[in-house]
C-alpha cells in the first residue's frame, strides 16, 4: 500500500517520498497484519512509471 508523504515545499502533484506498507495474512489471527513500514523516494513526474500509466506531457 502506497501513501504520498508531502513535505513543506513539495508541489501538490509531486511529493518527494512515499510511505510503503506491506501486509501478510496471519492465520492465527484470521486477519491481515502489517509486515513492513518504510519510506521510499517517490518516482519523478514524467518518468517511466508515469508513462506506463498513460501520464506524462504527451510530447513524446
Amino acid at each position: 500500500m502506497l501513501e504520498p508523504k508531502w513535505s513543506v515545499g513539495d508541489d501538490l502533484c509531486c511529493p518527494k517520498t512515499q510511505r510503503v506498507r506491506d501486509y501478510g495474512f496471519d492465520p492465527a489471527r484470521g486477519a491481515f497484519v502489517r509486515t513492513d513500514d518504510r519510506e521510499i523516494e517517490a518516482p519523478k513526474p514524467g518518468g517511466a512509471a508515469t508513462k506506463a500509466r498513460g501520464g506524462g506531457t504527451g510530447a513524446d
